[in-house]
């Protein structure tokens, strides 16, 4: 998931309580909520989406490198 381990959208407000950070590492939330990982376990992941019915994903990139993730996403959807 890039730099930081925690889920996209709760990491601005983790910092609040060692509750909320627990939380929002937690595998059973990102498995969940998220698409995480590699970029082949991104795709796996977003295949799954597709076959519940899912036509269209907005994702977040988020690290210190948002734009070689992004790179990385497509390099690994042009090979599949």
């Amino acid at each position: 998931m890039g730099a930081t381990d925690l889920v996209p959208g709760v990491e601005p407000f983790a910092h609040l309580s060692d509750a909320l950070h627990g939380w929002a590492l937690d595998a059973r939330f990102v498995e969940a909520f998220a698409i995480a990982g590699t970029a082949e376990d991104a795709l796996a992941q977003a295949r799954r989406y597709r076959e519940a019915g899912t036509s269209e994903l907005v994702l977040t990139f988020v690290g210190t490198q948002p734009e070689a993730d992004m790179a990385d996403l497509a390099h690994a959807v042009a090979r599949a």
